[in-house]
């Protein structure tokens, strides 16, 4: 299962079932029985039914405090405006 390998996951169990034909006629179904035994002896993935279970592989986080900090205000009440000179002529 390597695509749930990619999305961080480990396969926990995988099983198949129902390894003989899709059929109703009971007596047939009788017969088939050697399928299911051949099927689950030798052939596990061929089953109709696929069962897989995995599990998340999930790191704990450790929250880094930041480096930087507050600084005061160069200048405290803001930037100041600028003055206005008027032309003496």
């Amino acid at each position: 299962m390597a695509w749930l390998g990619l999305l961080g996951f480990d396969t926990v169990l995988v099983r198949s079932f129902v390894y003989y034909p899709p059929v109703r006629h009971g007596a047939l179904l009788r017969h088939l029985g050697l399928f299911e035994y051949l099927g689950r002896r030798f052939e596990p993935f061929w089953g109709a039914v696929y069962v897989l279970v995995a599990k998340k592989r999930v790191t704990t986080l450790t929250p880094i405090a930041p480096r930087w900090r507050f600084r005061r205000k160069l200048v405290p009440d803001g930037v100041p405006e600028p003055t206005v000179r008027e032309r003496i002529e």
